[in-house]
């Protein structure tokens, strides 16, 4: 019988060395591939917290949040980035916000990632950290007092074609008949239908006739829209306040940031029960709650832009206890002193001549209410409205100016 041979030490020693090379070559390849694919899921879970991190960081100074919801807003923002896995395994979220003129927010998180070979690849969890930062528009403060004429002229028909109509309506009015000065007085005018009306605002009202208080009303309502729409797209934090001014100059608005209560409260608006418009010397009184302020009245937080909106006639009477006439331009240059613009709406008289207080009163003095509104108001501040329609585009303009241009100081 043939014998195989034997084989040597030295070849079976050949290849146990060979197969323990291969398991180590495996061995290494495969830890190897493990640490690359865990190097590749951290990447990848790292990205996931940091682009958490900027989207909250960005939430926090976008126009549409406020100041006081700034933090919320980044959290909320951060946590609704996350999948339910990584929310479990964040260990820490620091928001830090700056409400100041140019808005900023830092948003600092830490995490954990589990090995995906437990005490192989780490001995435990490996941390993420990571922080992001972010800067809003440069903001322009801006307060707004509006200061409305509540006497009884702005109850007069907006145009002609109301006047005519409504003198037609009060023809029979014993008491105001023709519908001059106190469109908004009471009445003890019966209709055909044997309706009472309270007032011969009433009866305008109930006859759809636009009074100059409703167009004006309509027209306060367009620049709140306007001034919502440029705190979201230019960066403008506006706040308004409001004052009547009659017989009396009469704080009726406290500043406010809250532009859905300035649109109530110019729903609300009235005229007053007097029927006296003491117009310079309300203006007085008004200048006087003007702070004094050695300021540049720059529009940051702490310093404020300032503008008067005066809404007027411009006529001045109160049956011969003071001189009819227009306003005092002295009043107005120290008004200017105080506000980057002095802004003048004049809302003309509709003619009532025929009517005997409007031509003992008003028509001697006609023709100098635009020229002295004008000299009142700040350059390039001065708007004529004639008819509805121009009231409307007048305070479009008044958004502009208080949101887009730069503000002047005289």
């Amino acid at each position: 019988m043939q014998m195989q041979p034997r084989q040597s030490p030295t070849r079976k020693n050949e290849r146990g060395a060979v197969a323990y090379i291969f398991t180590a070559a495996a061995l290494l390849f495969m830890a190897v591939g493990l640490h690359t694919a865990q190097l590749g899921l951290i990447s990848s879970e790292r990205a996931s917290y940091q682009a958490a991190a900027d989207a909250a960081a960005l939430a926090a100074v976008s126009a549409e949040t406020g100041d006081d919801e700034m933090e919320t807003v980044a959290r909320r923002t951060f946590m609704a980035n996350l999948q339910p896995a990584q929310a479990r395994n964040l260990k820490g979220l620091e928001v830090t916000v700056d409400a100041s003129q140019e808005r900023r927010s830092i948003v600092r998180f830490a995490a954990e990632f589990h090995s995906i070979a437990p005490n192989v690849l780490s001995p435990g969890p490996v941390a993420i950290n990571g922080e992001a930062r972010a800067r809003g528009r440069i903001r322009r403060f801006v307060d707004i007092d509006l200061w409305l004429d509540a006497s009884a002229s702005m109850g007069v028909a907006a145009d002609a074609a109301g006047r005519d109509r409504l003198r037609a309506l009060s023809a029979n009015d014993r008491d105001h008949r023709n519908c001059a000065f106190a469109c908004h007085m009471p009445t003890r005018l019966t209709v055909a239908d044997n309706q009472l009306y309270a007032t011969s605002m009433e009866r305008a009202h109930a006859h759809g006739i636009k009074l100059r208080i409703d167009v004006m009303k309509d027209s306060l309502q367009i620049l709140l829209t306007e001034l919502a729409e440029a705190r979201t797209e230019d960066a403008v934090v506006p706040r308004l306040s409001a004052a009547a001014l009659g017989n009396h100059w009469t704080r009726q608005l406290n500043l406010t940031g809250d532009l859905e209560a300035v649109r109530a409260y110019v729903r609300g608006f009235t005229l007053s029960s007097s029927a006296a418009s003491r117009l310079s010397r309300t203006m007085a009184t008004g200048r006087d709650a003007i702070p004094v302020t050695t300021q540049a009245r720059r529009g940051t937080a702490d310093d404020p832009q300032r503008f008067v909106i005066l809404v007027t006639d411009g006529m001045q009477f109160d049956w011969g206890n003071i001189s009819p006439g227009p306003i005092s331009t002295e009043v107005c240059t120290q008004i200017k002193q105080r506000v980057n613009r002095l802004i003048v709406v004049h809302v003309p008289y509709v003619r009532l001549d025929g009517d005997s207080a409007f031509n003992h009163w008003v028509r001697p003095v006609y023709d100098q209410l635009g020229p002295a509104l004008q000299a009142c108001a700040s350059p390039n501040s001065y708007l004529k409205a004639d008819i509805p329609a121009e009231l409307h585009t007048a305070f479009r303009q008044i958004a502009r100016m208080v949101t887009a241009t730069p503000a002047l100081t005289q």
